[in-house]
């Protein structure tokens, strides 16, 4: 099913655990809203958003002065039209960046994180999200999953801020189920009972994870941190530009 560009904005911004999408979409949205507070203290003023499809994220920077769009196909929303790997813009032309998985669908990564090192100004902020555990979409424009040390040898050139999973090993799974059943005709109509006790469920299990990791032997922190939280569906990440 396509959603309209409206519906993209309403399941991003405000996700319900009746939607399909909801244990992706919610940590998303909790870290960017993060991000976001990280930038207002910074008083930026410029940000492009790289692959910024619909601009489903604009309305969490409107205390940015300048808010750029850039993404490979046009859309009324998309500011600017191009590749990842060739950005028409200046050096330090921009205060931060935000893409939002978008980094698996560039062809070019090693000229895509030497053009992010080059738009953005030193001592700048960058937020990358990036998927671990998902079907393959955006078919066949679809190249890459990162493990969080992938991340760290893709951008060692910049400075790691934070690398947070989205989520665990059985909220990934409950996610990864409700994609299966959202590809049922007529998931709309029936199967949001389903979603909304697979949303439940994954939201349960991961707080109660982390309850478990908190018990004082040590084996429990160990377990949550390379076991549990190593099968997330996604990271985010939190860079500042070295050069």
């Amino acid at each position: 099913m396509i959603l309209s560009d409206k519906e993209k904005l309403r399941e991003r911004l405000t996700p319900r655990l009746w939607q399909q999408g909801f244990l992706s979409m919610y940590p998303l949205l909790k870290n960017l809203k993060n991000f976001s507070k990280q930038l207002k203290e910074s008083e930026v003023q410029t940000v492009l958003d790289l692959g910024c499809g619909v601009k489903p994220y604009e309305s969490l920077f409107l205390f940015i002065e300048k808010y750029i769009g850039f993404d490979v196909e046009p859309h009324p929303r998309v500011d600017v039209v191009g590749f990842n790997w060739d950005l028409p813009f200046g050096d330090n032309e921009f205060d931060a960046l935000i893409s939002t998985q978008v980094l698996e669908h560039t062809a070019k990564m090693t000229e895509t994180v030497a053009e992010i090192r080059r738009v953005v100004k030193p001592g700048g902020l960058i937020y990358i999200s990036v998927p671990l555990t998902f079907p393959e979409h955006g078919i066949p424009y679809d190249f890459y999953r990162f493990t969080q040390f992938g991340l760290r040898e893709v951008f060692r050139e910049f400075e790691i801020i934070s690398i947070t999973a989205h989520n665990g090993y059985l909220a990934t799974m409950f996610r990864l189920w409700n994609n299966f059943l959202f590809y049922i005709p007529g998931h709309q109509y029936f199967l949001w009972p389903f979603f909304i006790l697979n949303n439940i469920a994954g939201v349960s299990f991961d707080w109660f994870a982390l309850k478990v990791s908190h018990l004082p032997h040590p084996i429990f922190r160990e377990a949550y941190e390379k076991l549990y939280m190593g099968m997330t569906e996604s990271y985010s990440m939190v860079l500042r530009n070295k050069k």
